[in-house]
């Protein structure tokens, strides 16, 4: 009976932690703490033998994700300050701006590379305001390049082991590597991503190149939108995302784009410089640092740039070399301090502790809490119902057991968060794919890790609120007066080709397993 009592206590413990990562505005770590202490010490003492002992909340820990995660954000936090993503976006629209396609191929495909990297969210805060810039100086609409964006840094988390969060307990947790994860997710990647781009293409984009746009400074272009009508909406509020600086006299700026559109054709012929210095004055807001700055700055120093591209070389080539993933990210954090030194009144030099005190360590912390959490589960025996249940659902047929785990894992991460789904099904995944599972069942690890990376990853796509990165793009387009991106079309393009992705993604795993 104490076990029963104390299997629904810590998953109702669990389900609570759930609840509040859906509440936006509440500070998720100040609630996980009292959960996990409560289900701490309701387990020490129906489980004392087990759980009364500081050791078996430390060895529950997954420290190597830890480091990696502590890692990871240094060199982010680096390379944020050095405005290296940045530069490469802006060079990128310089480049192809005159040929709207390739420019629009051009941005989905580098900041989906670069999401594989780094977090989506903080490439959607930084590309989603330079495309909104770029297309209002080239008076196109930015719909179809912030669609295009959003929806395919989502499938960056399918190419490399540290494109999510998720990815990175799974490779650590299953003891897999960086060529393992390229070697058997890139062909799904490529395809799914050009082909995305293809469609996009040629239902959105192709039906904006004819037309022009122009960007107002107030939405709605009259003084009666509720915008207008704000006495503080010309501020900027360092609450919300992005925003625009406005000129007092917002009529006179409406009629200064009207005049504009009137003569696209003679401004066709102006210089570069001229064109640029005519749609000045738009800065946004970068939640990264809490200040206002404009989105195009004087170009970088190249010795700056070069010198942090090459480290990120040497960061990929480290990560190949070594199998673990948490040595190479500490590795390369602190060549990455020592190559970038900051400045003070003693002049420059390396500071790790700078950079450690910028990291955000709220993910930090809430992973150690979810890993005791579904240690709690483990000892107490709520996870073997768990795989006892799915395994009673499976039947004979491996393809079928695969294209189950794909599909329960994308419903549970449509509408629960990503991490605490992976956490509960890494154990089931690792008894499936173990050699002794008592299935019966010719399970290769390929096949069922590929199923439930893809259903983690690409579930969350389903709803725009699911994926952090759309719900940025969507903020920084209503923000900046771009109305066509609403979060019903968003809603439409991102469910529909997240169902593609899926399908894609079943195809895939018949031809592994099949041929």
């Amino acid at each position: 009976m104490s076990e029963l009592f104390l299997q629904i206590f810590v998953a109702l413990c669990f389900l609570a932690l759930v609840v509040v990562l859906f509440q936006e505005k509440v500070d998720y770590l100040t609630y996980m703490v009292p959960l996990v202490l409560a289900a701490g010490t309701v387990s020490a003492i129906l489980m004392p033998e087990e759980v009364a002992n500081i050791d078996f909340f430390i060895g529950k820990i997954d420290w190597e994700v830890i480091f990696f995660l502590i890692g990871m954000f240094t060199i982010v936090e680096v390379l944020v300050e050095k405005r290296i993503f940045q530069e490469i976006s802006r060079r990128i629209v310089n480049k192809y701006k005159h040929n709207l396609r390739k420019m629009f191929y051009a941005i989905c495909i580098v900041s989906t590379l670069i999401a594989a990297f780094l977090e989506d969210l903080s490439v959607a805060i930084i590309f989603a305001p330079i495309i909104i810039m770029s297309c209002a100086r080239l008076q196109i609409n930015p719909t179809p390049f912030l669609l295009g964006m959003t929806i395919c840094i989502n499938l960056a988390s399918t190419l490399t082991p540290f494109g999510s969060a998720e990815d990175v307990l799974i490779v650590n947790a299953l003891d897999l590597g960086f060529i393992w994860f390229i070697r058997w997710f890139a062909i799904y990647f490529v395809v799914a991503t050009l082909l995305t781009l293809f469609l996009l293409d040629k239902t959105v984009l192709k039906s904006q190149l004819k037309k022009k746009w122009v960007h107002l400074s107030r939405c709605d272009g009259n003084e009666n939108s509720p915008r207008s009508n704000n006495k503080d909406a010309a501020k900027p509020d360092k609450h919300k995302l992005p925003t625009t600086n406005e000129n007092s006299n917002s009529k006179a700026k409406t009629e200064q784009h009207a005049n504009e559109a009137a003569t696209i054709e003679s401004k066709a012929s102006k210089s570069e410089d001229e064109r640029d210095d005519e749609h000045n004055g738009y800065s946004f807001y970068n939640p990264v640092h809490d200040e206002i700055e404009p989105v195009e700055k004087e170009p970088i120093d190249p010795k700056v740039f070069r010198k942090n591209i090459i480290l990120l070389a040497v960061f990929v080539v480290l990560l190949i070399v070594i199998p673990s993933l948490y040595l190479p990210c500490l590795i390369s954090a602190v060549l990455f301090t020592f190559m970038n030194p900051i400045e003070d009144r003693h002049g420059y030099h390396p500071s790790l502790s700078y950079y450690f005190k910028k990291v955000d360590y709220k993910l930090v912390f809430f992973f150690m809490g979810l890993f005791i959490l579904v240690g709690l589960m483990e000892v107490n025996g709520t996870i073997l119902l768990l795989e006892n249940l799915i395994l009673e659902l499976n039947t004979d047929n491996v393809f079928l057991v695969c294209v189950t785990i794909l599909l329960v894992t994308s419903v549970m991460s449509a509408f629960l968060d990503n991490a605490p789904v992976t956490v509960i099904f890494l154990p089931i995944i690792s008894y499936l794919i173990s050699p002794a599972n008592g299935t019966g069942l010719d399970l290769t690890t390929a096949p069922v890790i590929i199923a439930f990376v893809l259903g983690l990853n690409l579930g969350g796509n389903f709803l725009p609120q699911g994926s952090a990165a759309d719900m940025m793009t969507l903020e920084v387009a209503q923000e900046n007066c771009v109305e066509e991106l609403t979060y019903r079309k968003l809603f439409k393009y991102g469910g529909l080709f997240a169902i593609l992705h899926i399908l894609i993604g079943i195809g895939y795993l018949a031809f592994i397993i099949f041929i």
